[in-house]
């Protein structure tokens, strides 16, 4: 099962049209079941590691470096739920646990797949053709959203009712989204993602999984929803970040530096206009916020005291993926919570390219923004950056093995 590709599309599908059948339960009045419908993709991601590693454990070979961070990170969890158990509502205390472990679950479900299966690279290969359709998907009912349906579709459709059934009061007031429109732009596109920044999340890996296959018409297709989204920090970052790519390696450090030192005059040229904007002087705020609850209390004040559930009551960023994670489990947890994805950017794995690009633009956004750990906009990114840790290891591994078969006598 671990290694079968029809489970995995079942499960991907689990993650993009959740919220698809979380909107009829609304209209059928089921609501309340809509917590459990959207937890049995966690429990089967779940359910499946522990028989994979069940049956690999008396084979399993560890890897010294992994075993640390694991062990680091699994203390800081401890220490943090304990904490946060203290302090604040149990309900809070997982969710946000569950928002931090999920990515973690989701990259190991990535290597798992690999492991028990059979032509590894051609079914990773599959299920990324597999994602970037469905991605297309998302995106051409985005752009029929943008120019064809209205104010009373949405309403009728009532997505804020979905989100407050998840538990995301401090973020959803209405029967619409909260980021409908932008200060600057006026109608963003969302269409089946139900979000703007849900959309532009998702269509990263698409973009990037389209142009290295060069599958021109899906990247346009996606782009297009994509800047329709017009979700300024990901078009930004993703620009930034595939100019820094066309760069010279040897001057790629100094470009960072002009680029960050420019980017950081214009703030400052245009912080009137910019700080006219709710949204942006919110984000500026809730960072910030954040940034000082950490210099005050490096410890970090517990699982549960940050996150996008903990907005509903707790003062403490919602808007820095990073920041939340290392105010709830420490920056030593946040260091060890990192390094344990650093092997699956190695450039033994076949999606190297990619997954280093995308690795970039998430790291980026993450310190501005909650959306990295938003699961059903990244879970892709998770599981492909353990697919690729799993193909390096094996492609080193088979390298390894005829470097010593051509060293041993005929």
């Amino acid at each position: 099962m671990t290694g079968a590709i029809t489970f995995v599309k079942i499960v991907f599908l689990l993650f993009l049209f959740q919220d698809v059948v979380n909107v009829v339960l609304v209209k059928v009045g089921l609501i309340d079941a809509i917590p459990a419908f959207s937890s049995i993709k966690e429990v089967l991601v779940i359910g499946l590691l522990a028989w994979h590693w069940l049956g690999i454990a008396p084979t399993r070979r560890l890897d010294f470096t992994s075993v640390v961070c694991t062990v680091v990170l699994g203390i800081c969890f401890a220490v943090g739920v304990w904490r946060g158990i203290e302090r604040f509502p149990l309900d809070g205390v997982v969710f946000e646990l569950r928002t931090l472990a999920l990515p973690i679950l989701i990259y190991f479900w990535g290597k798992a797949f690999v492991e028990a299966g059979n032509d590894p690279l051609e079914k990773v290969e599959s299920l990324v053709r597999f994602y970037v359709s469905a991605s297309v998907l998302f995106a051409i009912s985005a752009i029929v959203d943008y120019f064809f349906l209205g104010e009373d579709f949405w309403t009728w459709v009532d997505v804020g009712s979905v989100a407050r059934a998840k538990g995301y009061i401090a973020t959803s007031s209405g029967a619409l989204p909260d980021n409908m429109y932008s200060f600057f732009f006026g109608r963003r596109a969302f269409g089946l993602a139900f979000n703007p920044l849900n959309l532009a999340y998702m269509l990263i890996p698409a973009l990037l999984f389209a142009f290295y296959r060069r599958e021109i018409v899906r990247f346009a297709i996606a782009l297009a929803a994509f800047v329709l989204s017009f979700s300024r920090l990901p078009i930004l970052v993703t620009a930034a970040v595939v100019g820094l790519a066309t760069v010279p390696k040897g001057v790629r450090w100094v470009a960072v530096i002009l680029g960050s030192v420019g980017v950081g005059i214009a703030v400052y040229a245009a912080r009137a206009l910019l700080f006219e904007d709710p949204s942006a002087s919110g984000h500026f705020a809730d960072v910030a916020l954040g940034l000082l609850a950490q210099l005050v209390n490096p410890l970090g004040e517990g699982v549960g005291a940050a996150g996008v559930y903990a907005g509903n009551y707790s003062a403490l960023s919602v808007e820095s993926a990073a920041l939340n994670t290392a105010n709830q489990i420490t920056v030593i947890g946040l260091a060890a919570y990192v390094l344990i994805f650093w092997r699956a950017l190695d450039k033994e794995g076949p999606l190297h390219r990619e997954m280093r690009m995308m690795a970039a633009i998430y790291a980026i956004t993450a310190i501005f923004a909650p959306q990295l750990l938003a699961i059903r906009s990244t879970f892709a990114f998770f599981f492909f950056l353990g697919a690729n840790a799993a193909l390096a290891s094996r492609s080193q591994g088979v390298a390894a093995a005829r470097l010593i078969g051509e060293r041993q006598p005929v």
